[in-house]
């Protein structure tokens, strides 16, 4: 008999369908099986399917599985591994016995939403929702093997034994008593608590200094090892400091929590209706023992009665947090323990037999490190893209300062784990393969990666004399340092894009190792004090198993084994948290003894990268004598530097670099003095404000106007457009912003918009509305085939991307040249037709890289975009308030004086595109701008549109 399973998510509650499926089930035979036909043991190829509804299935290369034979048929043992990312919740079924993939994989992606800057947030709800779908999903793609088997004449059926599921880690969610989630997740991502981190370490650290007799830190709170041996910071992503949040931010919703869990356990307890703690998530971010709460799931608690065993219970109190852990699930499992089985509800959801068990995972990195087969002693992991995360496991619990952990009991009861991490990696060679691509007349494509690799092997080790510090983003381990900032030392005339490309991957593999060794300096203090020696024998690591992104360059690979001076290994399969929850769900089925048999039999490598001893010789020298002296060289510059940017001057200083750069300013390249743009930020941004009389008396055009609020069209809902267009009348925002993307300038399937017969459909409906405006951005390639369209469409202003002119946010040289040129010229073709013309710059474009357009007098209208084009869910880049405060005043100081002598009135309007919501446009309306365009804050807001209006407002 076969069972095929719909990728549709049922309606149980309801459906007569589901109920015939369930008395289908009655009559199935006691063992749990799916029957198919016999698949092909052809590998397929790559390829991705895009439904928007149902998310996206990836074809992964088929793998013959090893199959029992019974009366003609072959059966199959599978378990679903399930993986909860911060995108999108992906469901695989895999050979429970060799942990080859059956089938394809299925995706389904969620909403983040951004409700203030550096705030994130997801509904618990649709994690369940969206894992249901993915795994019916993944089973639907089953089927797909039936034709192909039945013309052999046998067939296969699939039992499924067990299912598991990783998450992100330090996603919080609050539950009722029912427990129904009181309020969206803060996801694992979302930094409003930092202040409540700071908090800890002050709080720890006072108790500590006020203890008679006075003790240490870790003295005092021996929890706090785990953060770089008790000397902090604690990071804003973990449990503690987001439940101190919602304690003294949303008092409610704390007294009305009665639980307090991760999206693991919420999962967990939607499939099996228990609710459980998982051991990894309690170690490594909860600061607990990760093996003392194994001890505390009797009714009673732990052996000796204590129901708090391995808690931070000192470390609570001290906070006022005791009720945290009344709070917290009463039972904690490990990673690979069954959870329960399936209920009547999850299983009619999931298209599972009811009972089907649900084996414990835990946080995705680290479930991926079972997936690696990193689970013994100085065996090390590295997770690659954009940020690097090196995972060791340790011989005990003995921490170091640059290193987080060791965590006890983590990611297995038995072990102890150390990590360490890289801010800026993956995403810093995507930077400069950006910065340093050129237009080579066929759209703007981007130079790729592998010219840039071959480019890059033709320089030699030390990029001729550069080298660069690749903490862009700030220094994770092993110097924590949120105020670092990237470098380039050495640069001469000489050095091409590829000494400047190789320079940044060497730059990450130095830090890498740096990273390793903080590690293995870790590893080797756990080692003496469990052997009482120096480190003992073998406590270096000399094979690291890497997946992710770095793992498509061969030179990127090489060169982190050359520099590191150890061996890369590379998997079979390297999607290491997917197969972790395979491993771990085979293991808690009964298929594996324990994780390290399923590692043996699941884990395959396929690859060695061996570091070259000559090669690596001249790295040696590299790292020790020039590369570990940058970072201690320019940490008090980036520390100045933060400082300037932050308004750190006095009111004296301040006016005596406000006097001093309004004198270059006059000369017409306002450019050259950086310092005032950075102290009116500062002031901005809370730093000393007091200025003389003269400049309280200079004009401000931006003061005196009234601020515009325009609708984004792009968030509203497009099936009623009518209806959205008609709210924003009612509320008195008449001046809409409408995105037209073609799909192409954005490489990218979902960047389709709206186009000319939209806008005239627009303009005809609501033609007797007078003071309707439509401001056109065109985000597109060729955008001067659109002009005359827009404006026989009835288009008030289009506003054109500086970059698709060429312009690379460099107005020096013959590409600022052209890009100017072009400029002008489709500046020229859009007032022509009658309409007004604005240009748009992304947020890595400098502004002053307009300011020649700007002075034709061509352009009413500048688009500052706080965000990258076309992608939703992106938080509000405060760069764009710099820019900001320096168009205001080159339109002060330059543009004004030329447009009276010309005789012209109107003043080039500042508009601010992406990231506006109540907490952002106070900001920008403060730096100088005149239009604001907001989207979700208005189309999605609670209370409607012109509540939302007037809040921006």
């Amino acid at each position: 008999m076969k069972i095929r399973h719909s990728t549709s998510p049922p309606s149980w509650a309801s459906s007569l369908s589901l109920f015939l499926f369930g008395a289908l089930l009655l009559l199935l035979p006691l063992q749990s099986t799916l029957a198919h036909t016999s698949p092909q043991s052809t590998p397929i190829s790559h390829t991705t399917t895009h439904n928007n509804q149902q998310g996206t299935t990836t074809d992964i290369n088929k793998l013959d599985p090893t199959a029992k034979t019974n009366n003609n048929k072959s059966t199959i043992d599978i378990v679903i591994g399930i993986d909860g990312g911060t995108e999108s919740i992906r469901a695989c079924c895999f050979d429970a016995h060799t942990g080859k993939i059956i089938g394809k994989s299925h995706a389904v992606p969620y909403e983040t939403t951004h409700p203030q800057a550096g705030w994130a947030e997801q509904h618990p709800e649709d994690w369940y929702d969206n894992l249901c779908a993915a795994v019916r999903g993944a089973l639907s793609t089953l089927n797909n093997d039936d034709d192909d088997a039945g013309s052999s004449g046998g067939s296969l059926e699939y039992d499924v034994k067990a299912l598991c599921c990783d998450t992100t880690c330090c996603s919080v969610v609050a539950l009722s008593s029912t427990y129904t989630p009181l309020r969206p997740c803060l996801l694992w991502m979302d930094a409003r608590s930092a202040s409540q981190a700071a908090k800890i370490m002050t709080i720890a650290h006072s108790h500590a200094e006020k203890s008679s007799p006075q003790q240490s830190i870790l003295e005092a709170f021996p929890e706090l090892r785990v953060n770089s041996a008790g000397e902090g910071p604690i990071s804003a992503e973990w449990l503690l400091p987001k439940a101190m949040w919602i304690k003294e931010h949303e008092p409610n919703v704390w007294e009305d929590a009665h639980i307090i869990c991760e999206y693991q356990d919420y999962v967990n307890y939607k499939l099996t209706g228990k609710m459980v703690a998982s051991s990894c998530n309690a170690a490594v971010r909860w600061h607990h023992d990760g093996w003392e709460v194994l001890q505390n799931n009797n009714e009673d608690g732990g052996d000796d009665g204590d129901e708090h065993r391995g808690r931070p219970m000192k470390l609570y109190k001290a906070l006022g947090m005791e009720d945290l852990a009344e709070k917290l699930p009463r039972r904690t499992l490990a990673m690979g323990d069954v959870v329960g089985g399936l209920t009547e509800e999850a299983a009619c959801d999931l298209g599972l037999p009811v009972g089907t068990k649900v084996v414990q995972g835990g946080p995705d990195a680290f479930v991926g490190m079972i997936g690696l087969g990193t689970i013994h002693p100085h065996q090390i992991c590295l997770i690659t893209g954009s940020s690097h995360l090196h995972c060791l496991i340790t011989p005990s619990a003995t921490s170091a300062p640059g290193t987080w952990g060791a965590y006890r009991g983590a990611p297995l009861p038995h072990l102890n784990l150390a990590e360490g991490g890289q801010s800026s990696t993956g995403s810093l060679v995507r930077w400069v393969r950006d910065l340093v691509s050129k237009d080579g007349g066929d759209g703007g494509e981007k130079v790729s990666y592998g010219v840039l690799d071959e480019e890059a092997s033709g320089v030699a080790p030390g990029c001729d004399g550069l080298v660069a510090l690749e903490t862009w983003q700030g220094s994770r381990t092993p110097h924590t340092d949120p105020l670092a900032r990237g470098a380039l030392v050495g640069l001469t005339l000489s050095h091409t894009r590829a000494h400047i490309f190789r320079a940044i991957l060497e730059s990450v593999c130095y830090g890498t190792r740096s990273c390793l060794d903080a590690l293995e300096a870790a590893a080797a203090a756990a080692a003496a004090e469990q052997h009482g020696t120096d480190g003992g024998a073998g406590s270096k690591s000399n094979e690291v198993v890497i997946a992710g992104g770095a793992t498509r360059s061969d030179l990127w690979l090489q060169l982190h084994a050359d520099i590191t001076g150890r061996t890369f290994l590379l998997n079979e399969n390297t999607d290491g948290p997917l197969l972790g929850c395979a491993i771990l769900a085979s293991v808690g089925a009964g298929i594996h003894d324990s994780v390290d048999d399923a590692v043996e039999n699941m884990v395959r490598r396929e690859r060695r990268i061996e570091p070259r001893a000559d090669v690596t010789k001249v790295y040696d020298r590299l790292y020790e004598e020039v590369y570990l002296k940058v970072r201690p060289g320019v940490k008090g510059v980036f520390h100045a530097l933060a400082e300037v940017r932050g308004g750190a001057l006095s009111g004296g200083e301040e006016r005596e670099v406000k006097e001093s750069c309004s004198k270059q300013e006059k000369s017409r390249l306002p450019k050259r003095c950086g310092k005032w743009g950075m102290t009116c930020l500062g002031s901005l941004r809370g730093g000393s404000t007091e200025v003389d009389d003269s400049q309280q008396q200079q004009p401000n055009v931006a003061s005196s106007a009234p601020i515009i609020i325009s609708p984004s069209l792009l968030a509203s809902d497009w099936s009623d457009m009518k209806g959205e267009i008609q709210k924003c009348l009612d509320a008195g925002v008449p001046h809409l912003h409408i995105d037209v993307f073609d799909g192409v300038f954005l490489d990218s399937p979902n960047a389709l918009t709206f186009g000319p017969q939209m806008i005239d459909s627009i303009r005809k409906r609501f033609i007797d509305v007078a003071e309707l405006t439509l401001d056109i951005h065109l985000c597109v390639h060729r955008p001067e085939r659109y002009a005359e369209a827009m404006a026989e469409a009835g288009a008030t202003r289009i506003i054109f991307q500086w970059e698709a002119m060429g312009g690379n946010g460099d107005d020096n040289g013959e590409d600022g040249s052209d890009a100017l040129s072009a400029a002008i010229a489709f500046a020229k073709t859009i007032t022509s037709l009658g309409m007004k013309c604005g240009v748009s710059i992304n947020p890595e474009t400098s502004v002053t890289s307009i300011y020649p357009l700007l002075d034709t007098g061509l352009v009413d209208l500048v688009d500052v975009l706080a965000v990258e084009p076309g992608f939703g869910g992106q938080e509000f880049n405060p760069l764009a308030i710099e820019k900001i405060v320096m168009l205001r005043r080159y339109r002060e100081e330059v543009l004004r004086n030329s447009r009276d002598g010309a005789g012209m009135e109107e003043d080039v309007k500042i508009l601010v595109d992406g990231g506006i919501h109540r907490g952002t446009s106070s900001l920008v309306r403060s730096a100088g701008a005149d239009i604001l365009v907001a989207g979700t804050a208005l189309f999605r807001h609670p209370l409607g549109l012109e509540v939302a209006v007037k809040e921006l407002l």
